[in-house]
């Protein structure tokens, strides 16, 4: 049986006849099943089906009432009852099993198939059909699967590399450079980004993509003497630093690249939260002034509140935006950014909108505390 094959299963309802046994009158319900082009005739009384079929059906049209209603001479009643078993039965053998239930001795016993005749055979063929197609589909989704985890790790080991590629490129010294993909990348923020120890930022498929942490003079000498954040690649190689000026209620993050070839501090942009711009506000404003528009189009404004729907926007499209997980055990933030946009630029600036926003919550607890004494 090649691809093609009609794998449908399509069930007709035929007479409901009034019969006689032992003097008593029932009702035979006839079903017709059609499958490959063939016909098979199912008959049998209410009560001759269920049994057999509630077997290999959860959902076999149980009628726990059926004493009070009249399901033998009332025709309405009866006909009722025949659409509800024809629904039943052509759900149930068109049922995304993989072909399990139509291969099954047990489900050919209850629709009164002998073993050995050509509708069994032709529902066995069905059955092989469904499970073919069923394992083509599994290893299409596998390959695109496996697709995805291959992007996923180049895209990580890409990130480590490509500052320090740019130290054999023609790009000119202090030159801005950007790391962006042809495709949306999701990271993952945890607890307070810088409020105790190093971070790990992960990034698509929970690759571990950057470092954030805490600089200081012993660990990277004069150089970074005035930084306190830095992110970098999992080897330790600095690719952007995020230097505070918090000032009483005003705070400020300036970001810098580094040129991998002079070690020169490349001015990125500045984030920041003025009490002034914030004062009667019921969700912080953050300013972002970018010094240069590599890889972006227009102005980078915010919208909407930290941690939660949290949006960044570049000409007014939206290029990154921040939601917390609702559930975890730690904080956890989820930043998406958009294909083509500068990757390292965005995580820095969740980075340092994160360390500002929990900076002006503990200020506020301190000032709460004090207004206590």
């Amino acid at each position: 049986m090649g691809p093609g094959l009609d794998t449908g299963v399509r069930v007709r309802l035929g007479e409901t006849v009034l019969k006689y046994a032992n003097e008593k009158p029932f009702r035979e319900y006839n079903f017709v099943i059609e499958v490959l082009g063939m016909e098979h005739t199912l008959c049998g009384r209410y009560s001759a089906f269920e049994r057999p079929m509630s077997e290999w059906a959860d959902d076999f049209p149980k009628d726990w009432f059926h004493f009070a209603y009249n399901y033998t001479t009332n025709d309405d009643n009866v006909a009722q009852r025949a659409h509800k078993l024809r629904a039943f039965l052509e759900r149930a053998l068109n049922q995304h099993d993989e072909g399990r239930r139509l291969g099954s001795a047990v489900t050919h016993a209850a629709l009164q198939v002998a073993s050995s005749s050509p509708m069994a055979s032709a529902l066995y063929a069905v059955a092989a059909e469904r499970k073919r197609v069923a394992d083509a589909a599994r290893a299409v989704e596998a390959a695109r699967l496996a697709a995805i985890a291959t992007e996923q790790r180049d895209d990580c080991a890409f990130a480590q590399t490509f500052n320090s590629m740019i130290a054999y490129s023609s790009v000119p010294p202090g030159a801005l450079t950007t790391i962006t993909f042809p495709r949306p990348q999701q990271f993952e923020l945890r607890n307070k980004l810088g409020g105790w120890g190093d971070a790990v930022i992960k990034g698509p498929g929970g690759h571990p993509w950057f470092k954030l942490v805490r600089t200081n003079p012993s660990f990277f000498g004069e150089l970074f003497k005035n930084a306190h954040f830095a992110i970098t690649t999992m080897s330790g190689e600095v690719l952007l630093v995020l230097q505070e000026k918090f000032r009483c209620m005003n705070f400020e993050y300036d970001l810098f690249r580094i040129d991998p070839r002079t070690r020169m501090h490349v001015p990125v942009c500045k984030i920041v939260r003025s009490c002034v711009d914030n004062f009667m506000r019921i969700n912080d404003k953050y300013r972002i002034e970018h010094y240069n528009q590599v890889g972006l189009h227009g102005t980078v404004t915010c919208s909407g509140s930290w941690p939660n729907q949290f949006t960044l926007l570049a000409g007014g499209a939206v290029v990154a935006s921040v939601n917390k997980q609702l559930v975890s055990l730690t904080e956890t933030y989820h930043v998406q950014i958009a294909a083509h946009t500068d990757v390292l630029l965005f995580v820095g600036i969740a980075c340092a909108i994160d360390r500002i926003h929990h900076e002006v919550e503990d200020e506020r607890g301190r000032q709460e505390s004090r207004r206590r004494r």
